[in-house]
C-alpha cells in the first residue's frame, strides 16, 4: 500500500465539494510533476472511496471526469483512463464516461468548465 502525502490528502478531500477554488488546487497541482502525482493519486482514491460504498454518486465523479479531461494533463487523463479499465465498477465507469464526454466538448463549451 502506497502511503498518502498531505498534499495527495488535501486534494482528495477537495474532489468532495469541488468548488471553483478545489479545481483552482488542481490546476496549480499539475504544475509540478511531484504534486500531479498526488493529484492522479488523489482521484484514484476518491473513486476507490466509492466503489467500497452501497451506491455511487455517479454524477460528481463523472462532473470531475470530465474537468479533468478539460483540464488535467493528458498523460494523467491516459494513465487514469487505463487504470479505470483495470476493474469493472461504477464508480470507475462514470469517472472514464466523464473523460469521454469532457473529451468530445466544443471549444466554447470547454470555456466553461475551465
Amino acid at each position: 500500500m502506497v502511503k498518502s502525502t498531505p498534499l495527495q490528502d488535501d486534494l482528495l478531500s477537495r474532489l468532495g465539494t469541488f468548488r471553483p477554488s478545489d479545481r483552482e488546487r488542481f490546476k496549480q497541482a499539475f504544475q509540478s510533476p511531484n504534486e500531479e502525482r498526488d493529484a492522479h493519486r488523489a482521484v484514484e482514491r476518491f473513486v476507490e472511496g466509492w466503489e467500497d460504498g452501497r451506491w455511487v454518486e455517479s454524477y460528481s465523479i463523472e462532473r470531475i471526469g470530465k474537468w479533468l479531461a478539460v483540464n488535467a494533463p493528458e498523460k494523467m487523463i491516459k494513465d487514469l483512463s487505463k487504470w479505470t479499465n483495470s476493474r469493472q465498477t461504477l464508480a470507475r465507469s462514470a469517472l472514464k464516461k466523464g473523460f469521454l464526454t469532457g473529451r468530445h466538448l466544443s471549444n466554447d463549451e470547454r470555456l466553461l468548465i475551465s
